[in-house]
């Protein structure tokens, strides 16, 4: 019993971090529950929340992929039609690896699962077409990953700024990490690490602003991986 309610606590810690953007301790947080709890619900939920942190708050596409495809592969193994929510959870964590695919073929097989799991939400109606489309009119991946990108920010008109740069930095941070298997041409090379370091300087300054900039009275070594 003192050991859920410590893993309970961790969950709950981790939420707080994040929100005050003490990312490191919000991360660590999560690590340790999963590390600690003996439910297999609780595992993939740790894994899923660690991928919402590295995705939408680090910006590290690599580590957001990596926990979101352990949270599906947790979700498989132990089922989810018992548990609505739990079901809500599996699904988001299959539209997030969908965003974090690194082919065509992999973005398909990753809709499939969601179509049997959810069939009908808006990425499958809206986003799988125009995928469909791109690749019949001889797109590449590396295209469709820009176009993602460009989809969570506008550093040109503040007006259409949707300001999700941990979104697309991450879309970035993958392009960039797999520019051989992608194919990237030099010059997309050049602009992905651009808008990296842009986007980069963006989110440390305003995880700078969120912890009350001079007055933090937290190391500023906690959001240093942005």
């Amino acid at each position: 019993h003192n050991m859920s309610i410590g893993i309970s606590k961790l969950f709950k810690d981790a939420e707080s971090f994040a929100d005050q953007r003490r990312l490191l301790p919000a991360v660590q947080a999560l690590e340790e529950a999963r590390r600690l709890t003996q439910i297999p619900d609780r595992k993939a939920w740790a894994s899923f929340n660690l991928g919402a942190i590295h995705w939408h708050r680090l910006g590290d596409g690599l580590a957001a992929r990596r926990e979101f495809l352990a949270s599906i592969v947790e979700f498989d193994k132990h089922g989810y039609g018992q548990y609505p929510k739990l079901r809500v959870v599996h699904a988001n964590a299959l539209e997030n690896a969908m965003l974090c695919a690194l082919s065509f073929d992999e973005f398909e097989d990753l809709a499939a699962r969601l179509h049997a799991l959810t069939p009908g939400v808006p990425i499958l109606t809206g986003l799988v077409p125009e995928v469909r489309n791109w690749r019949e009119r001889g797109d590449s991946w590396s295209d469709r990953l820009f176009a993602l990108a460009g989809t969570y920010y506008n550093r040109n008109d503040p007006k259409r700024d949707v300001g999700r740069y941990g979104e697309a930095r991450s879309t970035y941070h993958l392009i960039l990490t797999h520019r051989q298997e992608l194919r990237l041409s030099l010059e997309d090379r050049r602009m992905a690490l651009f808008e990296y370091c842009a986007l980069s300087m963006r989110m440390a300054s305003d995880c700078i602003k969120v912890r009350g900039g001079d007055d933090d009275p937290h190391s500023p070594e906690e959001f240093l991986p942005v």
